[in-house]
């Protein structure tokens, strides 16, 4: 089970605010749940004017000892023939 602390909400009016956020939240590791994004159109009672309230989850992932990423391969190399993996001309 992921631990409560690893997941952050951002919820921001103004768009500019919540990408900021979201941009130092991403360079401290966080990855954004993009399921989760809302935009909330609200109304002002007093103006009438429709403003937007932008909301994400973030959450940290958990490393796990031992769990290590392989890289891709390379790709194959020509061998001193120069053609790739020893086939044959015809």
């Amino acid at each position: 089970m992921r631990d409560p602390r690893s997941v952050i909400v951002v919820r921001e009016w103004d768009a500019d605010s919540f990408h900021r956020q979201m941009l130092g939240f991403e360079a401290e590791g966080y990855i954004a749940r993009r399921d989760s994004y809302e935009i909330t159109p609200e109304v002002n009672p007093e103006t009438g004017e429709i403003i937007h309230l932008h909301s994400i989850e973030l959450s940290k992932p958990q490393s796990r000892p031992g769990l290590r990423l392989q890289a891709e391969p390379s790709p194959p190399r020509p061998n001193k023939t120069g053609r790739c993996c020893g086939g044959s001309s015809l």
